[in-house]
C-alpha cells in the first residue's frame, strides 16, 4: 500500500504541477531509495543468489516501461530520473554484497564493506570533478536537456542533481537490513514477558521514539 500512495501523490504532484506538496514528494522519493537499499540488501545477504539471469531480471523490471515510453515518445532517459536512480543504486547494492561475498557471514566484514561503499560514494559526489569523470562514459544516456531551463548547459546537470540528493538514503536502507534481524530478535524477546510488562515496554520505546523525533 506505501508504494501505492506514494505513487498516486507522484502522478498528483506532476499532472497538476503542485509545487506546494514537493516536500512530501521529495520524502516518498527518499523512501524509494531507501527500500532500494533495504530490499536488495535483504535479498542479496539472505539469498546468496549473485547470479547474472537474476540480476538482469531485476535490471529489466527496473527499466522496460520506462525504455519503451522514451523509444514512442522520443523523450530522454532522464525525464525518467527515478529509473535510473534507482538502477545505479541497486547496481551499488549488488556490487557491494558480491565483493567477496563468501564473507558476508561476517557481520564486522559487512559492515567494513558498507564504510568503504559509503567512503566511495562521498568522494563521486563531493570530490571536484570525480563524478563528471566517472559519468562521462555514459552521458548520451544519463544527458537531459531542459527546455524550461537553458541556463543549465552542462547535459549531466540533472543526474548529478537528482542523484546527489539521495546518494546516501540507499547506504541507510543497507544498514536497516542489516540491523533487521538483531530488532526482530529484540521484538521477540519483549513478547516473551507477560502482559504489564509488555505494555510498559513498548509505552517507553514509544516515548523514546517521539523524544528522538
Amino acid at each position: 500500500e506505501w508504494k501505492g500512495w506514494m505513487q498516486l501523490m507522484f502522478i498528483l504532484y506532476h499532472y497538476f504541477a503542485a509545487a506546494d506538496i514537493y516536500n512530501a514528494i521529495r520524502l516518498y522519493i527518499a523512501a524509494y531509495v531507501w527500500m532500494t537499499g533495504f530490499g536488495n540488501f535483504s535479498y542479496y545477504y539472505i539469498k546468496q543468489d549473485f547470479t547474472l539471469v537474476r540480476f538482469a531480471q531485476m535490471m529489466w523490471r527496473l527499466n522496460f516501461f520506462v525504455f519503451f515510453v522514451c523509444v514512442t515518445m522520443n523523450n530522454e532517459y532522464m525525464l525518467y530520473y527515478i529509473c535510473p536512480m534507482h538502477t545505479f543504486f541497486t547496481w551499488l547494492v549488488y556490487l557491494t554484497l558480491w565483493l567477496r561475498n563468501h564473507l558476508n557471514g561476517s557481520s564486522v566484514f559487512l559492515l567494513l564493506k558498507m564504510v568503504m561503499v559509503t567512503a566511495l560514494t562521498l568522494a563521486l559526489y563531493h570530490l571536484p570533478g570525480a563524478f563528471r569523470a566517472t559519468f562521462a562514459p555514459a552521458a548520451p544516456l544519463l544527458a537531459f536537456h531542459d527546455p524550461l531551463h537553458p541556463e543549465f548547459t552542462d547535459a549531466l546537470h540533472e543526474w548529478y542533481f537528482r542523484s546527489k540528493l539521495d546518494h546516501l538514503v540507499w547506504i541507510f536502507g543497507m544498514l536497516c537490513a542489516f540491523c533487521f534481524p538483531w530488532y526482530d530478535g529484540c521484538l521477540e524477546y519483549l513478547e516473551s514477558f507477560g502482559r504489564p510488562t509488555r505494555i510498559a515496554m513498548r509505552a517507553t520505546l514509544l516515548a523514546a521514539v517521539f523524544a528522538i523525533g
